[in-house]
Formats: C-alpha cells, sequence, structure tokens
C-alpha cells in the first residue's frame, strides 16, 4: 500500500496521470447540448468564425476533437496531433482545476466532418501536464496561464494513420514565432466549439496579434467552449503548410488568449516525450 500511496504522489508531482482506456460509446457529432465550460470564452463582436468542410485535406488534417470526462463533468475540447500517439492541447481539458482532479477518459477523434463522422478514433492512455499547474489554487490563478498546456498520449496510432506522417505537424523542431512574425502574421484559430443544439465541427477564424507577453498571445479571434486546446497558427502558401503560434486557453470580454509556442514549453513538451517510454508502465 505504501508504494502505491508514493507512486500516486510523485505522478501528482510530475503532472502525469493514467485514464480508464475502455472502448468508446458511439458519439453523436450531428447534435449536441453544450457541456460544462472548458474555460472562459469570448465572441468578440460579431462571431467570425466559419466552417471548415474539408477536414481530410491540408492544413486541418491534425485537428483534434476530444470528448473528455472528468468527475461530475463532460467536457469537449480541441487539440493538435504532434505524434501519431500524442495530442497537444490545454492543461484544463486534462486536469480540472474546480475539482484538483485529472480528467478519467478521453476519445479523440479527427477528420471530423459536417455529416457527423469520423476519419479516425483513439483513446487517451495517459495525459502529462505541468506540475506548476496542478499546483494552482483554482481556475482563476492568474499563474495557471503560463503553464495551461498539456500531452495526451493514444493507445494507439489510429489517429496518426489517418492524418498520414507529413500531415501531422513537426513543432518540437520548429523554431517559435518571433516577435515580428507574430506581429505581422494572420493567424488562424482552429477547433471544435460547441453551439447549442448544433453539430460539432471544426471551425476557423482568422484574426491578429493584439499583444504579447512572454508566455501569451491575445488576439481579436472569436472562441466558444470546446474550442480550448485548439491551434493558433499561420498559414504559408501554396503549400498549406502551417508554422505554429500557440494553443488556445481562454478568452476575455475584449480579446482571446492562446498559451504561446516558446522556447521553455518546446522544451517541455520534448522532455515529456523523450521521457515517454519510461512514464508508460506508471498507473
Amino acid at each position: 500500500m505504501r508504494g502505491l500511496i508514493s507512486g500516486w504522489k510523485e505522478q501528482r508531482s510530475r503532472g502525469m496521470a493514467s485514464l480508464q482506456q475502455t472502448p468508446a460509446a458511439p458519439f453523436d457529432f450531428e447534435g449536441f447540448a453544450p457541456p460544462n465550460d472548458t474555460g472562459l470564452e469570448s465572441v468578440i463582436g460579431n462571431d467570425d468564425s466559419v466552417i471548415v468542410n474539408d477536414t481530410a485535406n491540408a492544413p486541418w488534417r491534425p485537428l483534434v476533437c476530444m470528448r473528455i470526462k472528468a468527475p461530475g463533468e463532460f467536457l469537449i475540447g480541441s487539440g493538435i496531433l504532434i505524434r501519431p500517439n500524442v495530442i497537444l492541447t490545454a492543461a484544463h481539458n486534462v486536469y480540472r482545476l474546480n475539482s484538483k482532479a485529472y480528467a478519467t477518459s478521453i476519445v479523440a477523434h479527427v477528420g471530423v466532418t459536417t455529416g457527423g463522422n469520423a476519419g479516425a478514433e483513439a483513446i487517451g492512455a495517459r495525459v502529462q501536464c505541468p506540475p506548476q499547474y496542478v499546483a494552482c489554487a483554482g481556475p482563476n490563478d492568474p499563474t495557471r496561464l503560463a503553464f495551461d498546456f498539456a500531452v495526451i498520449h493514444l493507445t494507439t496510432d489510429a489517429l496518426g494513420k489517418w492524418t498520414k506522417p507529413e500531415s501531422i505537424p513537426d513543432v518540437l523542431s520548429q523554431a517559435p514565432m518571433s516577435e515580428p512574425e507574430l506581429r505581422a502574421a494572420q493567424l488562424t484559430l482552429a477547433g471544435y466549439p460547441v453551439y447549442d443544439g448544433q453539430p460539432i465541427v471544426l471551425r476557423k477564424g482568422l484574426g491578429r496579434i493584439v499583444s504579447t507577453t512572454g508566455t501569451g498571445l491575445l488576439y481579436d479571434m472569436d472562441s466558444l467552449p470546446g474550442q480550448s486546446g485548439g491551434p493558433a497558427f499561420r498559414i504559408n502558401e501554396p503549400s498549406k503548410s502551417f508554422t505554429f503560434a500557440g494553443l488556445h486557453t481562454t478568452g476575455q470580454e475584449i480579446e482571446n488568449r492562446a498559451r504561446r509556442w516558446e522556447a521553455s514549453m518546446q522544451k517541455t513538451v520534448k522532455d515529456w516525450l523523450g521521457g515517454a517510454a519510461n512514464s508508460a508502465a506508471i498507473a
């Protein structure tokens, strides 16, 4: 018993937890009542987001929709595939500061169409997020913003097989966008927001940076619950490849926020994935 308790405490200190890996029930993307909010979100003025109909084409293939169960909550979240079996997303999708508890199960989909089908599905096996996020006092603790990112390790590479290796962005090797690049870029924010009674589909919006902090990006793009963890990025023409700018995390009255992809976040994610093989047996 003592060893089990020590192992549990070590998981918490390392920001790591295992998930239930039961088969997923069928999911109706056609109509859905809003789940619990995954964070504050904001539509700025008119809702300018539009539905993405070609989810099987670049650059949309690696965009992930997740249904997440946590104690007392059912959530929809967004993310981006960064390896065939690894999703990068917001920490508050996998660890709930209001209950101080990890998600208990995550089912992820890519290629969700307006007809309610998905290209592939996979189940989450374990998650990793910064211990500093787990240690935050609650959902209103401002220190959470610098640590609101996480990875989800999946039980299979089904999402990666559908997405195809050439469509999975190599964000671990990508140099973070510089301040001048960010200021000059037209960014896209993409994810799976939840509208009352409407299908869950991939939506995108365009906008520009309003201001930056060391770890934050503030922009004028709209967001709704479910969009947390979706990427903000610059689309590079004509290849349709993209340069990753950050993960959408929260909204405010006049602007929305991403956790900026910068050197410290990049190093943390690299370290997690470098040690993933050693953490596989942790329960």
